[in-house]
């Protein structure tokens, strides 16, 4: 049996299971009443392109990076063609942890982003304007990310999944477009992302 033969055996398992019963509700652990949840199935529509990125209702991709992030910030939810209500303030660790029991579109493996992958989601009202963390003075446009894709977004400070030590982690601030370090236990915003298993597999060797 070839190795492209294996790999196609093995995507076509990795499917299977991640679609099945068992990989629901949180990986097997009793689903917490709550958070905020939803069944709605994501294979009824389609990806539409907007700008750089493939948005599907409350879904954005990011077809370089095969990023899946949630279109609303968290405490929000996707209405229509917009996101409802005011995002909640959370602590770092918080955050952790809903994250890890989070359900939403038929999914839940969803994370927090790393700061370079929420660095990525800033946009400068100019591409000249891009400094070296964040946009120049005057060009910020706060909020610093695209309305169009990522509506009702409020220009404070995003938690990011990286840590610089026991007791702070990075943030992104989409007033500025620039990330800082804070302490865990103050409370900032947060946006969940998920990663396709699919779409990673298939860019590395067997």
């Amino acid at each position: 049996m070839t190795k492209k033969s294996i790999k196609t055996i093995f995507l076509g398992l990795l499917v299977l299971f991640i679609t099945s019963e068992s990989y629901a509700c949180y990986r097997g652990l009793d689903c917490p009443e709550d958070l905020p949840k939803s069944s709605k199935p994501i294979v009824t529509e389609e990806w539409k392109k907007l700008d750089r990125y493939l948005v599907k209702g409350g879904l954005v991709k990011d077809p370089v990076t095969g990023v899946i992030w949630m279109r609303c910030s968290f405490g929000q939810t996707w209405e229509g063609d917009s996101c409802q209500g005011k995002p909640a303030k959370i602590s770092w660790m918080q955050a952790q942890m809903i994250a890890e029991n989070f359900e939403y579109a038929g999914y839940s493996d969803w994370a927090i982003g790393g700061v370079l992958e929420l660095k990525r989601l800033v946009t400068c009202e100019s591409e000249q304007s891009n400094t070296s963390d964040g946009c120049a003075i005057g060009y910020a446009g706060a909020p610093t990310i695209m309305q169009t894709v990522f509506p009702a977004t409020p220009a404070v400070n995003f938690w990011t999944s990286s840590t610089i030590n026991n007791d702070d982690a990075w943030i992104v601030n989409f007033a500025t477009g620039s990330s800082n370090p804070d302490n865990k236990e103050n409370y900032n915003a947060m946006r969940l992302m998920r990663k396709e298993p699919l779409f990673f597999m298939l860019h590395q060797s067997f």
